[in-house]
């Protein structure tokens, strides 16, 4: 719970950022950026609110900083390297060992 907190809190802070950043700009003030910055930031405002709440009164979770919250986000790496698929072990019927066998009733007896 401290860590939503602590995620909550930076993504209000980025979504102020842009909100300000948006009005700045005259081009960007047309797109429409800064009021959906402003209509997320009402919604992440209400759940930090509540998390706020459940954290101090149930959890009592230490919330991290900014730094320690990007230790915890994955870079990225995993997404760019090729891993090859593998079947998934079948929940039922034959598997792999079974039909190079050939188990079935009746097998062998050809008429």
């Amino acid at each position: 719970m401290g860590e939503a907190v602590g995620f909550l809190r930076e993504c209000k802070a980025d979504l102020r950022f842009i909100q300000h950043s948006s009005l700045s700009k005259p081009h960007l003030r047309k797109s429409g950026v800064a009021s959906r910055a402003y209509k997320e930031e009402e919604t992440v405002s209400e759940l930090l609110q509540k998390f706020t709440m459940i954290n101090d009164t149930v959890t009592y979770q230490d919330v991290p900083s900014r730094q320690d919250l990007q230790r915890i986000i994955p870079n990225g790496r995993g997404v760019l390297q090729l891993k090859q698929y593998q079947l998934p072990s079948p929940r039922f019927g034959p598997t792999r060992e079974e039909e190079q066998s050939a188990c079935y009733a009746r097998s062998g007896a050809y008429y």
